[in-house]
């Protein structure tokens, strides 16, 4: 196939994924286009290697996981921690005694890498046995992971194949790496090596998305879950409250805390409209919010008191919407019971202009507005 052929290939598989994409993932425009490169590269059988940071609670691990529901590319997950061994990626190699011949026999046991070469992935998946496209492995937070461990990465991006025991084994497909690193955690993180680094064919630092984004990034999380949509009034309240704690300095708030309320709300009272989160007392607040933050006193006592402001101004408001929505039913029913006189009196004004009797009595005519007969 032709360079020109080729470019076109990826060009219409790049603008089909960011098409796709953009309907899961709001508010971060860079990062959809950033996966979309991913995508259409791996497609097309060229690895493309990203690195994604940002804080918690910002869609990283989502937007690839939609990443490879759109493209049904091969798809294995590396969840970063400091005890993880090269082993736990790569694979190892296990000496095992063999009754029926009385030999010891070694067994290859593959890892995760090899999940992302469409192996174990069925026979029903056409990618498990494709030669032209790159897998996905994903390396959630990459710099919680020893920088001993992260070396096989160099090996995996350089050349596309692993070292097991000192025997080195090509991986069937290449792979592409996507990985992510959180920037707000200081206990049991990592410096990642210059030399890694420099593996990367892009680096995404991405931020939480503007408001209207984060709402529907929670209404839709919501119905996601319960397959109901959420009340409008009460996402944009819940999304104002965890914006005014990151406003504070003093908390790192996700996305995530503000579904949770949302969930909290429905779970609770079968419902999600805006009164219930003026009867959701500061405990149960605080214990939503510190599930993913750690806090001291003094921070619970700040949180405390800006729980308790948020609900009354909340509750203000709530009362104000109500009686506005009041004043305008009044005035729609006022209307209303207007134009019903009004067309009474014309309809009245009319039957008095038709009057004809012709002579007769008013009383036997049966068709003017004075017979007792009509």
């Amino acid at each position: 196939m032709s360079i020109s052929k080729e470019y076109s290939k990826y060009h219409a598989l790049y603008d089909y994924i960011v098409k796709e994409l953009s309907k899961y993932v709001y508010g971060q425009p860079l990062l959809v286009k950033t996966l979309a490169t991913v995508g259409a590269a791996s497609l097309c059988g060229i690895p493309y290697h990203v690195l994604i940071i940002g804080p918690p609670g910002t869609g990283k691990t989502w937007s690839v996981r939609c990443l490879c529901e759109i493209t049904g590319l091969p798809y294995a997950r590396v969840q970063g921690n400091p005890d993880i061994l090269p082993s736990d990626v790569l694979g190892d190699v296990y000496p095992y005694y063999d009754s029926s011949d009385g030999k010891v026999k070694i067994e290859v046991l593959l890892g995760p890498i090899f999940e992302a070469n469409g192996i174990g992935a069925g026979d029903n998946n056409p990618l498990a046995i494709s030669k032209d496209v790159c897998g996905i492995l994903f390396v959630d937070e990459i710099n919680r992971m020893h920088p001993r461990t992260l070396n096989f990465l160099v090996e995996v991006m350089a050349e596309q194949r692993v070292t097991i025991k000192g025997c080195p084994k090509s991986i069937p497909v290449k792979v592409s790496i996507v990985a992510t690193a959180n920037t707000l955690e200081e206990e049991g993180i990592f410096t990642i090596p210059t030399h890694i680094i420099d593996r990367f064919n892009a680096i995404v630092e991405i931020d939480y998305p503007d408001e209207e984004s984060e709402k529907l990034i929670v209404s839709s999380a919501f119905k996601r879950m319960f397959n109901v949509d959420p009340n409008p009034i009460t996402v944009s309240y819940i999304v104002k409250l965890i914006r005014l704690m990151r406003t504070a300095k003093m908390f790192t708030v996700s996305t995530r805390i503000a579904i949770s309320l949302l969930e909290w709300i429905f779970l609770n009272y079968g419902s999600t409209d805006p009164r219930y989160l003026t009867l959701m007392n500061d405990e149960e607040y605080i214990s939503i919010i510190r599930r993913s933050i750690t806090l001291n006193s003094d921070e619970i006592s700040f949180l405390r008191k800006l729980v308790r402001s948020f609900k009354e101004n909340m509750s203000k408001e709530l009362r104000d919407i109500e009686a506005e929505r009041i004043k305008i039913l009044e005035e729609d029913l006022r209307n209303i019971y207007s134009s019903i006189i009004t067309e009474e009196t014309r309809e009245l004004n009319v039957n008095i202009t038709a009057h004809k009797c012709e002579g007769m009595d008013c009383s036997q005519c049966g068709k003017c507005w004075k017979s007792p007969i009509k």
